[in-house]
């Protein structure tokens, strides 16, 4: 029961920002079996591709978009070609205090200018950065 309530808090999420996002995504989260419904409620807000991955090292990201029918068509791409790809970024709970750093850079190099990035920290440890990152 647990994990269903976890998959409608997360659904509620892309709900919540659907409205605040558009073209291109980059949805990276940890939880792969939302993915299809997260892209399914972001497709239908003005967002023209969706792209899901959960694990990073494998250069591998799903891609999700709709076809001239409304149909969601799905794509295996490779991760590398997409320098300052990406309008929009979101992360939900795959930040903590260990990888910060990694994420953070990853997104910068992922993101075009002006794009926008929202995120979502767990709070199990109230996390608090006191160091400033600095990515130039």
């Amino acid at each position: 029961m647990e994990n269903f309530e976890y998959i409608k808090n997360n659904l509620f999420r892309y709900e919540f920002i659907s409205n605040l996002v558009n073209d291109k995504i980059f949805d990276h989260q940890k939880n792969m079996s939302t993915t299809y419904h997260s892209a399914k409620i972001l497709l239908e807000n003005n967002s023209k591709e969706i792209f899901s991955c959960n694990d990073i090292k494998s250069n591998k990201i799903m891609s999700r978009r709709t076809n001239n029918e409304g149909n969601i068509i799905l794509e295996m791409k490779e991760i590398n070609f997409f320098q300052s790809y990406f309008d929009n970024i979101i992360s939900f709970e795959i930040i903590n205090k260990e990888n910060i750093k990694q994420y953070f850079e990853l997104y910068s190099n992922l993101l075009k200018e002006n794009g926008t990035l929202i995120l979502l920290v767990p709070n199990k440890e109230k996390m608090i950065i006191k160091n400033e990152i600095n990515f130039d």
